[in-house]
């Protein structure tokens, strides 16, 4: 924790780089410290991040790319589920990436690395996340990893998923592609069945 209150408290002389940080609550999405590198980053006010939570940064996902990476989501809860026990879990971070929105209304290639981390006994669900944008035309395959400092305490990959949207989507019905939309989008099932069946 002393070291993610220094980087905190060192925010402000931090020159322009492409990455910007974040300090959430797993639990609720919430923010509790986001770095001045995002509106340079994104161009979007750092206090609408920190009063909307992670979902103001989620809602501006490409939506091109919400159905390859709720592919990528479920294929890493499948692993957590049935390979990690729930003390593993605690010690993993996790990557993935997507375009975003920015406040121009172009879109980039982001990267985001979240690493789970308890404050004292209290077991506050936090998490640091990096956020490192790549102002680019070209859409980069959605990747989602977990990783974890192995016994030499360097970092290892325990789980990648590589979801291309053309071959996933070559293999489903356009009906089937309306349901994953909009299950990506949150829809409840009976609010799926209403509106295409």
């Amino acid at each position: 924790m002393e070291d993610i209150n220094r980087m905190i408290a060192s925010d402000f002389s931090i020159s322009y780089n492409p990455t910007f940080l974040c300090v959430s609550n797993r639990k609720d999405l919430s923010i509790d410290f986001v770095s001045d590198n995002m509106h340079a980053c994104l161009g979007y006010n750092n206090k609408d991040l920190i009063l909307n939570g992670l979902i103001f940064l989620w809602n501006r996902i490409n939506p091109d790319d919400l159905s390859c990476l709720s592919n990528s989501f479920n294929d890493i809860n499948h692993f957590i589920n049935f390979d990690l026990n729930q003390k593993d879990t605690e010690q993993y971070s996790y990557s993935w990436n997507y375009r975003i929105k920015r406040n121009d209304n172009s879109y980039v290639n982001v990267f985001q690395h979240t690493t789970p981390f308890f404050i004292d006994s209290s077991k506050k669900h936090k998490a640091l996340t990096y956020f490192t944008v790549i102002n680019s035309n070209k859409k980069i395959p959605i990747q989602a990893s977990i990783q974890a400092l192995n016994s030499n305490n360097d970092l290892e990959t325990k789980y990648t998923t590589n979801c291309s949207q053309l071959s996933f989507f070559k293999n489903i019905s356009s009906r089937e592609r309306d349901i994953i939309d909009l299950l990506a989008k949150k829809e409840s099932s009976k609010s799926i069945a209403n509106r295409l069946f």
